[in-house]
């Protein structure tokens, strides 16, 4: 296993441990959309699990966050943890996640080969508009970059 591989494990496994639900958590649905690199247009769906208070509007304190995003160039798989945010309806419109994700190329994505899987790490943060950035390392698959720039703009953490 490689040390950037390792890297990867050991973060993912930290943010699970600080985020690891306590007495009288509760998880409750999210959405998001976005558009960005590598994976175009994409939607995410995903629980967020932890200190969750309020019924229609939401502030949210040290949650453990698991999404889903399919996008029209790539699938992302996300583990992370939100320290802090404002919620409504199920979207996060305020706030900042650190993600771990896990990238599978598809259709004609701009920057990476089709079939390629990328692993590494994002932070997003929302004021009403959100923003993303991160860096993920291939690990699996032998065309393209070994590692890639993630980025994206539009709504919900």
């Amino acid at each position: 296993m490689r040390v950037r591989e390792m890297r990867g494990i050991l973060a993912s496994v930290c943010l699970v441990l600080l985020a690891s639900p306590r007495a009288g958590a509760e998880m409750r649905p999210y959405w998001n959309a976005q558009w960005g690199g590598p994976q175009s247009a994409s939607a995410g769906l995903g629980l967020a699990i932890g200190r969750l208070k309020g019924d229609s509007f939401r502030l949210n304190s040290r949650a453990l966050l698991i999404e889903a995003r399919p996008g029209l160039d790539g699938g992302a798989v996300h583990l992370g943890f939100l320290p802090g945010s404002g919620s409504s309806q199920g979207v996060h419109f305020a706030g900042v996640a650190l993600k771990g994700t896990l990238l599978r190329t598809w259709g004609t994505p701009s920057s990476l080969p089709v079939g390629q899987t990328y692993a590494g790490a994002e932070v997003h943060a929302a004021w009403v508009v959100k923003g993303s950035v991160g860096v993920l390392w291939r690990v699996s698959g032998n065309a393209g970059p070994k590692s890639t720039l993630t980025w994206s703009i539009g709504i919900g953490l």
